[in-house]
């Protein structure tokens, strides 16, 4: 009589089995976050190419750009007014409202009121009510509403401000808007001097942006294609938070990665007095510094519309080059 026997798999043979499918994926598992952030880098990239292209279409239409702030917050004593003169009203409007219709977001636009403050959050010092225009939480309903244009997909961050105050918020009553990964490239002392870069500084020395600037194509003297426009940033900042793109608050007026402020590309530490410089893995450190998520560097827009990687490890007089848009120092092929 014959018998038949079932054939299985032994325990060491399944073992076997089992090993080469996690060595698999564990050769596979790095090659998809690979192309996953190249795909999300493409569309940082492609972020950055539409605020360029609105950029161009708004200097079309009013034959100038607009400016990177308007009508800023600045107060405090007379010892600190380095704004002369005064604004009779502070907005605290940021720039990228300006550009909202040449972005498919009329709608967002019109809703915008511009007889209205963006936030009354101070951006430098305090100021008294009667100064303040109008009701900054009218406009809460723009300010507050997530556009991907503005934000990096590879940025993890916290990407609205979730805290009420005078300082990043809309008000000490409404929570803050949503923030910005790209901004303009201005002088960091904007934020408490205003309209610090005509006043105080030289041509020579000049990123293309101030408060109530009025910057044409024309006044990149080094020409469009040497001339930075418009830097990345991280939604996460160790030294201040990171701008909301529908208003301004507290030191947030743009990014300056120039010598002059805390030059260079994604620098992880923070400037902390007699400690010195105070490593911040993962953070950028201070409130106007230029940077990313992206492995090496960061995007920046150039006055032309063109779009770079720029690596951390750029030379730092070429960076200042890239920043300033009149100093004669115009850098070939700096990618």
């Amino acid at each position: 009589m014959r018998t038949s026997r079932l054939r299985g798999f032994t325990l060491i043979e399944l073992l076997v089995v089992i090993a080469i499918i996690a060595i698999l994926i564990a050769l596979l598992l790095p090659a998809v976050q690979q192309a996953r952030e190249a795909a999300r880098r493409t569309q940082c990239k492609n972020n950055l190419k539409q605020i360029g292209l609105a950029m161009h279409n708004y200097h079309d239409a009013h034959s100038i750009f607009p400016a990177s702030s308007y009508n800023l917050g600045i107060g405090g004593p007379p010892a600190v007014q380095y704004w002369q003169p005064l604004p009779p009203t502070y907005k605290n409007t940021n720039g990228l409202v300006m550009i909202l219709p040449y972005l498919d977001q009329s709608p967002l636009y019109n809703i915008y009121d511009q007889n209205q403050a963006g936030s009354y959050s101070y951006v430098y010092g305090a100021y008294t009510p009667a100064q303040q225009a109008g009701n900054a939480n009218n406009n809460a309903k723009a300010t507050t509403t997530k556009l991907s244009v503005f934000l990096c997909p590879s940025d993890q961050g916290e990407n609205k401000y979730p805290y009420s105050n005078q300082y990043y918020s809309i008000s000490d009553t409404v929570t803050g808007g949503y923030k910005t990964s790209y901004d303009f490239s201005a002088h960091y002392t904007d934020y408490y001097y205003g309209h610090y870069c005509p006043v105080n500084t030289p041509r020579t020395s000049r990123p293309m942006f101030w408060a109530d600037s009025d910057t044409k194509m024309a006044s990149c003297r080094d020409g469009t294609s040497n001339t930075v426009m418009f830097w990345e940033q991280c939604l996460d900042k160790y030294n201040g938070v990171a701008g909301a793109w529908g208003y301004r608050c507290h030191v947030n007026i743009g990014i300056d990665a120039s010598s002059v402020f805390y030059g260079g590309i994604n620098r992880w530490d923070y400037y902390n007095g007699a400690y010195g410089y105070v490593p911040v893995p993962g953070v950028l450190g201070q409130w106007a510094s230029a940077g990313s998520q992206h492995t090496g560097g960061c995007h920046c827009l150039l006055a032309d519309g063109s779009v770079h990687f720029v690596s951390q490890n750029i030379d730092q007089r070429v960076l200042d080059g890239l920043v300033f848009m009149a100093d004669g120092k115009a850098t070939q092929n700096p990618f």
